[in-house]
């Protein structure tokens, strides 16, 4: 795990500005990374990862498994905005190489997330996000956790001008 934050008492934190998967150019794939999960947020509430300006800005891309991955009951009240995930630094280029097969997924009873949001920069750019076998998941929430997440204000597939494809590198 790139970050992993494990607990009811981790509650409160803000991740911003980092690049997470790939090198530090955040274009180039990291080969002998083996992060499968970006950001696990497991059992842990009201966490910010990314924000609505450049800087605070997440590349969350090339890990082998998942972006970001929030489980657990207690995991409630988190927002993800203005992340990019799968998806290169300049929002315009799959990061070739990269397994990253779900952008965001949402499981094992999290609920009452926010995905994006409705001011200018909440939304997260979610797209590459496909390790070769599979179609790729941009935001998948599986059924244990349906309750109370919102999926707001997203672009997901293209790239981050919201209407030209995704460029392989």
């Amino acid at each position: 795990r790139g970050i992993y934050i494990n607990s009811t008492a981790s509650t409160g934190n803000t991740i911003l500005g980092n690049i997470i998967g790939p090198q530090a150019d955040g274009v180039t794939n990291l080969a002998s990374n083996a992060q499968n999960y970006g950001i696990q947020l497991s059992g842990s509430p009201n966490n910010t990862i990314g924000g609505n300006s450049i800087g605070a800005r997440n590349v969350i891309s090339a890990n082998l498994n998942y972006g970001i991955y929030l489980s657990g009951a207690a995991c409630s009240l988190n927002v993800i905005k203005g992340n990019y995930i799968g998806i290169d630094k300049n929002g315009t280029t799959f990061i070739s190489g990269s397994t990253q097969d779900y952008g965001v997924f949402i499981t094992s009873s999290a609920t009452n997330n926010m995905v994006g949001g409705s001011g200018t920069g909440e939304g997260n750019v979610v797209s590459g996000n496909n390790d070769g076998a599979t179609a790729g998941r941009g935001v998948y929430v599986n059924s244990t956790a349906f309750v109370g997440n919102t999926i707001l204000g997203n672009i997901i597939g293209p790239q981050a001008d919201g209407v030209t494809f995704l460029a392989s590198n």
